[in-house]
């Protein structure tokens, strides 16, 4: 069975989407949904093919959605120099010379 867009996904009622139960002595990987935290639409665990498959494409479309820094442009030496900053002892403006 290979993972495709229009398989519905949902999170595991056992687990609650954790992957691992915990008891009172001991605690352990979730037998429902073989510690992926998803089902299938039907209740059904994922094989490991599939499970890998459909998390490595919810990562890539996380790391799509997540915002990218901003690239910090770096002064030349010149204007670093005339720059004031607080690096000296006490928060004073330490040049480097």
């Amino acid at each position: 069975m290979r993972v495709t867009a229009t398989q519905q996904h949902g999170r595991c009622e056992i687990c609650k989407g954790s992957g691992h139960w915990s008891g009172v002595f001991h605690s352990g990987i979730c037998v429902a949904c073989n510690g992926v935290g998803v089902v299938l639409a039907s209740g059904e665990a994922m094989n490991h093919e599939d499970a890998i498959a459909y998390l490595r494409q919810e990562l890539t479309a996380a790391e799509r959605r997540a915002p990218r820094p901003a690239r910090k442009v770096i002064a030349s030496d010149g204007e670093q120099y005339q720059q004031t900053n607080t690096r000296g002892p006490g928060g004073s403006h330490l040049s480097g010379d």
